[in-house]
């Protein structure tokens, strides 16, 4: 039912619109960030990190395990469920790292995950193939997704040939990708043309912040292709991450002082 604003109010709302400050975009902390500790602990230092919103990735030798997901995605519901609500963080995402597997396994897992992130109400999938045959399967990974109601993207390295074949793939598709800012920058400009259509997730590393940029380990255009991206593209999801080899109060520095750049640098 729309409701009819009096003409006076409705100039003064949008007097006040005009004037009101930008709001920043959200940014969510991936859990690959702290995958060395356990699932509690590495909400808990995304939440430390001045974060509300967490991706929770899936990968071997991390705090969820694939074969986990694939075998008894019931338990990891609950189990990552109640750790979001214990951190008090919005689960934003979650992003499966596919394992070297059978095509039978690699499907079973596919459906599991697409199940696990329908039951944590979530309506996307992000999943990182390990292997060149896995594109064979996109058709099959779109239909499961589907069948969940749920969107389907695919993490890719910005060059080489499974880049330009999941581009070609994704084109016939509703698959979009997931990229590395760093990596899709240094790829060049005619890259970042032929990606843009499809990219709807990028991941930025404390790399890009304004302290290591000024020690030039990571060039300014990296920041300036996120703001030219997220101006083009007003839904795409910016997602934090670093390298987990750092001790833990490192890493807390170091995405807290990220977190805090991307929302002054990112407004919407």
């Amino acid at each position: 039912v729309a409701s009819v604003m009096p003409p006076k109010q409705a100039q003064t709302a949008c007097q006040n619109a005009d004037t009101a400050p930008p709001h920043p975009m959200d940014v969510s902390c991936s859990t690959a960030s702290f995958h060395d500790l356990p699932l509690q602990e590495a909400l808990a230092c995304a939440a430390d990190c001045g974060f509300e919103q967490v991706d929770l990735v899936a990968q071997e030798g991390g705090h969820v395990a694939p074969v986990s997901v694939r075998d008894d995605y019931e338990t990891q519901h609950l189990l990552i469920g109640f750790g979001c609500a214990q951190a008090r963080l919005q689960l934003a995402s979650l992003f499966v790292s596919l394992p070297d597997q059978s095509d039978e396994e690699e499907l079973q897992l596919l459906r599991s995950s697409c199940a696990l992130a329908h039951a944590l109400g979530l309506s996307a999938l992000t999943v990182r193939p390990c292997r060149d045959a896995s594109l064979a399967l996109l058709p099959h990974w779109v239909a499961l997704a589907v069948e969940r109601e749920m969107a389907l993207r695919v993490f890719t390295r910005c060059r080489g040939s499974r880049a330009e074949a999941l581009v070609g793939a994704c084109a016939e598709s509703q698959v979009t990708l997931s990229v590395d800012l760093h990596d899709l920058s240094a790829a060049g400009s005619a890259t970042v043309e032929g990606l843009m259509q499809r990219v709807s997730e990028v991941s930025v590393d404390p790399l890009c912040s304004p302290k290591e940029r000024q020690n030039g380990e990571c060039g300014a255009d990296d920041l300036s292709l996120l703001v030219e991206l997220t101006s083009q593209l007003p839904t795409l999801r910016v997602v934090t991450s670093c390298p987990p080899t750092g001790d833990r109060k490192t890493r807390l520095a170091d995405l807290s002082a990220l977190r805090a750049a991307l929302a002054e640098l990112l407004v919407g």
